[in-house]
């Protein structure tokens, strides 16, 4: 259990020290909340299905909770968290897409649920220097 308390989401079950953990940290609905992510730990959406990606996602969890946790409505920013996940490109990965959000904003934006705007901010910019990047192409 880390400073959060139990975080376990690879059972078949929701584990209710889990559940416990995620109502302390302000959710209304626990249970939503842990067999999404326990979906997304078995794969269920595009962005989780790589190992790595899953990894990262334990990694990354108790972060993405603290954060939302901090919201005012919790649970309705994580709803809108939950959609940016599902809506993800297979070649982006959570992480990546968090990372992509450059500024303190940018992840701010991340946990409020203002996240489309935001990593489409960051993928334009990541892509345009990939752009400057590439040699010129030719003699």
């Amino acid at each position: 259990a880390g400073e959060l308390g139990n975080l376990a989401f690879t059972g078949v079950e929701a584990d209710p020290q889990t559940l416990a953990t995620i109502a302390r940290i302000g959710f209304q609905s626990p249970a939503t909340v842990d067999a999404t992510i326990r979906g997304w730990h078995h794969g269920r959406v595009r962005a989780t299905r790589s190992t790595r990606a899953r990894q990262l996602l334990t990694e990354l969890t108790p972060v993405i909770l603290r954060a939302i946790g901090r919201q005012p409505d919790p649970d309705a920013t994580f709803l809108r968290f939950e959609a940016f996940v599902a809506a993800l490109p297979a070649g982006i990965e959570l992480s990546d897409a968090i990372t992509l959000c450059p500024t303190e904003s940018g992840r701010t934006a991340v946990a409020e649920g203002r996240v489309q705007g935001a990593v489409r901010d960051g993928l334009g910019r990541h892509r345009r220097r990939r752009r400057r990047r590439r040699p010129a192409r030719g003699g």
